[in-house]
């Protein structure tokens, strides 16, 4: 049995993994996915970051190159080419399901979504269960239309926590913001941030890591 983990570096497909693995459901391959998008990810921007935290778990990462109308194709094509018997994802709500279900369906691969909401938990308590297991996610995009842009570069806490819930969804699931996971149990070292800078894409805000070590 080979499975493959849907990796962008962030909170959630961290500890997706993370809950997988105490399930006994193997993780052996990494895929950090690139969407043809009008902005660029902020997971793509700091993508050495993403690398770098791969190789502190001990696993291979594999890019999945996507153009727009050819996500579908891809994906199916890259997973049979693997030999992957089942894939693991962060996905919260069941609303993100549909997708990935499409693909895994005809490939008779399963299908597993630990941090998946059954209705006895809100994503509130997916993150502070993130926290607790000492997950910690460094902001590295805000939706400015939602959270303040003084957000970035923030490392979440259960302070953070709260203030993003007024406005927001606490695990930023309808796109509100976007982690870099820089410290948890399954990483040997820590990423320390040396140098960084922001842009911004409209009110979209990224935080770009330009130089970084490991400790």
């Amino acid at each position: 049995m080979k499975g493959a983990a849907f990796f962008s570096g962030g909170k959630d497909s961290v500890y997706a993994i993370m809950k997988a693995k105490e399930c006994g459901i193997p993780v052996d391959v990494l895929i950090f996915s690139v969407y043809d998008f009008p902005r660029p990810s902020p997971h793509f921007v700091n993508f050495k970051i993403v690398e770098s935290i791969a190789q502190e778990m001990g696993l291979p990462l594999v890019v999945n190159r996507m153009k727009k109308g050819e996500e579908v194709k891809r994906t199916s094509d890259l997973l049979e080419e693997l030999g992957v018997s089942h894939i693991v994802t962060g996905d919260i709500f069941a609303a993100h399901l549909q997708w990935f279900s499409e693909i895994c369906a005809p490939l008779q691969i399963s299908y597993h979504t630990p941090l998946l909401l059954d209705g006895t938990k809100d994503s509130r308590a997916v993150i502070l269960d993130e926290l607790a297991l000492g997950i910690r996610p460094l902001l590295v995009h805000v939706d400015g239309s939602r959270l303040p842009k003084e957000y970035l570069g923030k490392v979440i806490d259960r302070r953070l926590i709260e203030r993003i819930s007024k406005t927001s969804d606490p695990c930023g699931e309808n796109g509100e913001y976007h982690t870099l996971a820089i410290g948890f149990p399954m990483m040997g070292r820590s990423v320390s941030v040396e140098d960084s800078e922001q842009f911004s894409i409209g009110f979209h805000h990224y935080l770009k890591i330009n130089r970084f070590s490991m400790k």
